[in-house]
């Protein structure tokens, strides 16, 4: 009892510290959907400025106010520099931008003070005394009062107080608090100084009660990571649990040591940290939920664009380039050749941050970690097993995938910065206990690879990596291969999952791609990836130490990819080639500590002013490499015609015998072929009250359009039946929003779903698609139970469908946004895409033809190679629709297609609805507008207040009371005499 008492009282001043640094965290996030990395840089500066003002010999109370200032002041810095700025490019970009601050921060006051510990002077009354037979500080229960009086306050603040109910409203609806009056910027400023403030507090209390070191402290703040997100990131309450949680878990794991079997683990350095983080992704995993409805792109720092794959020829210029390349090792010295061995080992590593930050938008913050295991476990199968290159590393980079996996895995059931915290974590694991522990065969404080080659020595072929000259071919081929794997990859069909997943998860899975499984293999390739440029480095370096993979390491990465354009492949190379520079710059001319200021400042200003990175600047050069290469092509082409010719025999290769694989219930070429056979003209029949119009309606013109065409007809109760709903209840908390509705879909019908606003109707929508979990009920798809089969089963059982809020994939052309819907209907494979198989070239050609007989249906082909964003808005709704048509689904679900359209627009929409009814597709139609409704359905179902009111025939419907008093807000009797007609 003794000894437990001890080590709880060890915990005493963490649990206080983090009580503040978690708060501020929850305060910034709360007022901005910012997850703030720069909070421990925020706290070791004022922590610094507090140092010297005691210095200067300012008493320590008024020094620790100006500290605590300066930490309010800075956080609005942050705000008005960094986040604001970077609203427009989302909170990926802003988080980002935080990272930026925290290097800055970190560089400069490590090259104003060094890095060595101070010791601030104490805020608390120095001594200690005795409590049930332990030592306590005065120092150590000051902290932890202060947290816990911070603590109250905060919370009172944020309850009772009326300017914390405005910061709490500004931060949930901006909009919302500009009409009540609240300056929602002012809002954010006051939420950031306030953030500030207490990261400060916590710093310089800290600091005193330990000592200053920009490193340390900086790092002292993770734990408070872990505590804001076992409080879900979003309660004060929570964040002040998660608190004690992480304060105790320091005082209390060391306990574990003595335990059998996990005792051998737990008595290791960081196996407090190790503890927390198992504890941290094991919350996620159990709190996590499938995709949501209401999921939405969130504006990523960058967009992946894939152009679907096209064969590429090799040009001589390309020849020319490689060629100098391969002489470039034979004319510089030998510093500048190591610069450029690194170069091309950024680029490996900048490759891993290009999969899954740039095309898949998951922020990691991890990767130094796994360039890490990559290192240390070539080295070990190199020592263990006498494998020698290319073995070694390839054992390295699978065990690094392995290890990103297992992150993904844990992690996957969140998403955005809630991914990014679980990568922050388990980086800090990494550097706590993974990299100083004796199982990565780091007991000694360093590792060790033998000498490698490539043969046996005195055989041929037979090479000698401890060259540089040598081994700078085999990094470039190495650089070269992985760059057209990887575009490879880009422009075929993982690459367009990939991009879809970044756009929106749930207009992925409605298309059939399964989101869980590509961001797997999103984690695998990356990790890899990382991995293999841990291996280089090995190669190359020989010893390594852990704090080359410390996750400030993995802030430089992340800046090498930004700096490059963090969604471009030429872009991470052109940044390796620029950082590396910079290293042999600041080491020739010896500039100690200015490479971290210059890496910081160039992440920032590439974030504020030229977000595009160096990708584009190169594309700048488009024009200029192009004339290079027309001049090229005429002296070079004799040199390349034989490589040219050899590479067309092997990507013409064909599988003999192969039919292209058919997805059932699809239909799609009868579409087509009835479209090629002018079948646009309507064969539906005229309802009987539409018999009285005009045999030819006048023509149309801008002042009137056409008459809708109607294309109703009578319901075939014998038809089969598409999609069953039956008395389905679907609740939120202790909302009910859908209570027992049953619907019907049969066999090529256009049926209604109608209701006013906020009547449930696309929650009901949703609970058909898998994106709601149904309390109560069931959900039959052609037949077959599919309540509790994921979105994306759904949708690869046929059915697809549009959304009442757009949800394209931004920065992707109309022609790339359809060509994602083809996913269902490409038999290709990752690594088919990686090498270009036969099977991938021979479906990405089909694809795109699907995709080309769509846009002639919908008669977009003008807009094929313009990106979506910019594009009209009734273009954009005709995208959607014309996406959910390439999936070739028989079942369509249309979520107020005709929101925003024009009656020009919503008549053609009427015709095309028409048009795919009558080549036997199923059409579930949620609108408002009743003049659609009455000319584009057989059958109408209402929904009012989650409830279905009633059924029928648009006329039926038109005349029934209880609809026209839930439409008109009239009572049942009052509402007998009118009728609902469309406009």
């Amino acid at each position: 009892m003794h000894k437990l008492l001890v080590f709880t009282f060890l915990s005493i001043p963490l649990i206080g510290a983090y009580t503040m640094f978690a708060l501020g965290i929850v305060v910034i996030y709360r007022s901005s959907r910012v997850l703030n990395l720069a909070h421990g840089a925020m706290a070791m500066a004022p922590a610094y400025v507090f140092y010297s003002l005691t210095e200067a010999g300012i008493p320590v109370v008024l020094s620790l106010a100006l500290g605590v200032a300066a930490g309010a002041l800075l956080g609005v810095l942050v705000e008005a520099v960094f986040v604001r700025r970077l609203r427009s490019q989302g909170p990926t970009a802003q988080t980002v931008g935080t990272v930026a601050v925290t290097g800055l921060l970190i560089a400069v006051i490590g090259k104003v003070y060094g890095t060595g510990a101070l010791q601030p002077p104490n805020v608390f009354p120095d001594g200690q005394f005795g409590f049930a037979g332990a030592l306590v500080r005065w120092t150590d229960l000051g902290i932890l009062v202060t947290g816990l009086v911070v603590a109250g306050l905060t919370l009172a603040f944020f309850k009772f107080t009326q300017f914390g109910l405005a910061l709490r409203g500004a931060a949930q609806n901006r909009t919302a608090a500009t009409l009540v009056g609240v300056n929602p910027q002012v809002a954010a400023s006051s939420a950031w100084a306030l953030g500030g403030g207490l990261a400060a507090l916590a710093g310089i209390l800290l600091a005193a009660a330990t000592n200053l070191n920009p490193y340390t402290l900086s790092l002292q703040v993770l734990p408070a990571f872990v505590a804001a997100l076992l409080g879900g990131l979003e309660s004060l309450a929570g964040a002040i649990l998660g608190a004690v949680i992480a304060g105790l878990a320091f005082g209390l794991v060391p306990l574990a040591a003595d335990w059998p079997v996990v005792g051998r683990v737990l008595s290791l350095p960081g196996a407090s940290q190790l503890a927390l983080t198992v504890l941290t992704l094991a919350v996620l995993a159990l709190r996590g939920n499938r995709i949501a409805g209401a999921d939405r792109d969130d504006g990523s720092l960058a967009v992946a664009g894939t152009s679907g794959y096209r064969k590429r020829k090799l040009r001589p210029s390309a020849v020319l380039v490689f060629a100098l390349l391969l002489i470039w090792p034979f004319v510089v010295k030998f510093s500048t050749l190591g610069a450029s061995l690194l170069a091309l080992e950024y680029a490996v590593i900048a490759f891993s941050l290009v999969i899954l930050t740039g095309w898949v938008g998951q922020i990691s913050l991890a990767q130094a970690t796994f360039v890490g295991v990559g290192s240390l476990v070539t080295a070990m199968i190199a020592r263990s097993t006498g494998l020698g290159f290319p073995l070694d590393v390839v054992a390295g980079a699978l065990m690094a995938g392995v290890a990103a996996v297992a992150l993904g895995a844990v992690a996957l059931r969140v998403r955005g910065l809630y991914l990014a915290v679980a990568t922050l974590i388990f980086a800090w694991m990494g550097d706590a206990f993974l990299f100083t522990s004796p199982y990565l065969g780091l007991g000694q404080g360093s590792s060790t690879l033998p000498n490698q080659r490539i043969g046996r020595e005195g055989g041929f072929p037979s090479f000698d990596l401890t060259n540089r000259r040598v081994l700078f071919i085999v990094f470039l081929v190495i650089v070269m291969t992985t760059a057209v794997c990887l575009s490879n990859l880009r422009d075929a069909r993982t690459g367009r999952a990939l991009a879809a997943i970044r756009g929106s998860e749930t207009a992925a899975a409605s298309l059939g791609i399964d989101v869980v499984r590509y961001k797997l293999v999103a984690f695998a390739v990356s990790g890899v990836l990382a991995g293999l440029g841990g291996g280089m480095l090995m190669v190359e370096q020989r010893t390594v130490v852990p704090s080359q993979f410390f996750y400030t390491v993995s802030l430089q990465f992340l800046a090498i990819a930004v700096v490059g354009g963090l969604a471009s492949l030429s872009g991470a190379v052109a940044a390796g080639v620029l950082f590396a520079a910079l290293t042999e710059f600041f080491f020739q001319v010896n500039l100690s500590g200015w490479l971290d200021i210059v890496s910081a400042a160039l992440l920032a200003g590439v974030l504020l002013l030229y977000p595009s990175g160096l990708a584009g600047l190169l594309a700048r050069f488009n024009v200029l490499l192009e004339w290079v290469g027309n001049h090229a092509d005429r002296y070079l082409a004799p040199v390349t015609e034989w490589v040219r010719a050899e590479t067309e025999k092997v990507r013409s290769r064909r599988p003999a015998g192969e039919a292209e694989p058919e997805v059932e219930g699809k239909g799609f070429e009868d579409w087509m072929a009835a479209r090629r056979a002018e079948a646009a003209t309507p064969v539906a029949s005229v309802e009987p009250e539409d018999e009285a119009a005009p045999a030819e309606a006048p023509a149309a013109t801008e002042a009137k359009p056409k008459p809708v065409q109607t294309y109703r007809r009578e319901r075939d109760l014998t038809a089969p039946i598409r999609l069953e709903a039956r008395d389905v209840t679907v609740r939120f908390g202790g909302l009910t929003a859908v209570n027992r509705a049953s619907i019907e879909v049969r066999e090529a019908e256009v049926v209604g779903l109608i209701g006013p606003n906020g009547a449930g109707k696309t929650t009901l929508f949703n609970a058909v698609l898998g994106l709601n979990d149904p309390q109560e009920g069931r959900v039959l798809l052609y037949g077959t139970d599919a309540t509790t089969a994921k979105a994306h089963v759904r949708a690869q059982m046929g059915v697809a469908r549009t959304f009442q809020v757009l949800q394209l994939f931004r920065g992707l052309t109309v022609f790339d946004n359809l060509l994602v819907a083809t996913h269902q209907h490409n038999a290709s494979t990752p690594l088919g895409n990686l090498v270009a198989s036969a099977t991938t070239v021979r479906d990405e050609a089909a694809c795109r033809d699907r995709v080309r007989e769509v846009l002639r249906l919908l008669e977009l082909e003008e807009f094929a190679d313009r990106s979506v964003s910019g594009l009209p808005f009734g273009i954009l709704r005709m995208v959607e629709l014309g996406r959910a048509l390439v999936t070739g689904a028989n079942l369509l679900l249309l979520d107020e297609a005709a929101s925003g359209l024009n009656d020009h627009e919503t008549d053609r929409l009427i015709d095309v609805i028409g048009l795919v009814r009558e080549l036997g597709v199923s059409v579930l139609l949620i609108e408002h507008d009743i003049r659609m409704v009455n000319a584009a359905c057989d059958y109408v179902y209402v929904l009012d207040r989650g409830e279905m009111i009633s059924e029928g025939t648009p006329a039926e419907i038109s005349a029934d009371p209880a609809v026209l008093a839930a439409y008109l807000g009239t009572t049942t009797e009052d509402a007998a005499d009118t009728e609902l007609v469309g406009t």
